[in-house]
């Protein structure tokens, strides 16, 4: 069942909607990457799962809105009001991450979703944290479905940090701002929970890298950071698992 949001989430929606808008209207921001996802988007129409931190995600908010993603929150009441504003910004919402009630429903509805072509914004730390660190619930997502991950690093200089879990940035009017698309991240389908924690990690670790070189763009400058993109290593290679030896039993007595 869908929360019904508060008159107090509604109002502080709007008017969040109405500053992130003015705020990112300012910036001057420097993309990279975004091509090759429009061209996984279009030449294969494959599903695609993006993915930055839960502190970096007003960017993506207002950078890829009316384009029909979907993004998955919680059922808290902060979930209301990132829920409206989501909506506002023109994204198909599904209340209940899953670590949470509702997890089952949600889940299939993004599966789903994503099995049609869809794209998934996800912040894979959220939506309580710890900060920084990627929780399986993507890479489960890209394992059931068969899609890549397209992790993105976002930084502004200047900006506020928010007293928050995930220190939420807030970028400060006109300020320069870096958005770094990543490389795809194929998933192998015959994870298991080992195997899904092995990926969340190099997963975690391409957001951090892209992220601290979207910093250095938003510090100094794309001309003078141009050459720094990270390049990736390969992904984990994950051995198969051994069958099971059969027990055999002896007939002597």
């Amino acid at each position: 069942m869908k929360p019904r949001p508060l008159l107090g989430d509604s109002r502080a929606s709007h008017i969040a909607w109405l500053v992130a808008r003015f705020v990112t209207y300012t910036l001057r921001i420097t993309v990279i990457g975004e091509e090759f996802l429009d061209r996984l988007r279009t030449d294969s129409g494959e599903s695609v799962i993006l993915v930055t931190w839960h502190g970096r995600i007003l960017l993506p908010l207002t950078r890829l809105r009316d384009r029909g993603y979907w993004a998955m929150l919680s059922t808290s009441r902060d979930g209301n009001v990132f829920s409206e504003l989501f909506q506002l910004a023109g994204f198909h919402v599904v209340r209940g991450s899953t670590s949470s009630r509702g997890a089952i429903e949600s889940s299939l509805t993004i599966c789903r979703e994503l099995k049609k072509g869809g794209v998934l914004t996800h912040a894979p730390d959220g939506p309580r944290g710890p900060s920084g660190v990627v929780h399986p619930g993507a890479i489960y997502f890209a394992q059931k479905v068969g899609c890549p991950i397209v992790p993105a690093g976002i930084a502004a200089w200047p900006n506020v940090r928010l007293r928050t879990w995930d220190r939420y940035m807030l970028p400060l009017p006109f300020a320069r701002a870096g958005f770094v698309y990543g490389d795809p991240i194929a998933i192998p389908s015959n994870l298991d929970s080992a195997g899904r924690d092995i990926y969340a990690a190099y997963v975690g670790e391409r957001i951090k890298e892209l992220e601290e070189f979207a910093d250095k763009i938003a510090h100094k400058g794309y001309r003078a950071c141009a050459g720094e993109r990270p390049v990736p290593p390969p992904p984990p290679v994950i051995p198969p698992r051994s069958p099971r030896k059969k027990v055999e039993t002896s007939d002597a007595g």
